[in-house]
């Protein structure tokens, strides 16, 4: 996925550089990373962004993994 492509992507579905980082597990800085072209999309990210912007990934399911994760981990740190 080219620097271009994950821009008009992430426009297309609403998406923020710190939304992509959610969903990717990784900052903010990294998105901007991939955004200027200094480090690749990870494939797996590239299709999770493309599948929602094709309709194949369910938002509301995404998001509903995304915070499962993030209580788990929040959990485990407690």
């Amino acid at each position: 996925m080219t620097p271009d492509l994950l821009r008009a992507t992430m426009k297309d579905i609403g998406l923020t550089s710190g939304d992509v980082g959610l969903i990717a597990g990784c900052t903010d800085r990294q998105v901007r990373s991939w955004l200027s072209g200094k480090a690749p999309v990870p494939r797996p990210m590239a299709a999770i962004l493309i599948g929602l912007r094709d309709g194949e990934i369910n938002r509301d399911w995404l998001v509903d993994v995304v915070m499962h994760e993030l209580r788990q981990e929040a959990d485990a740190q407690t």
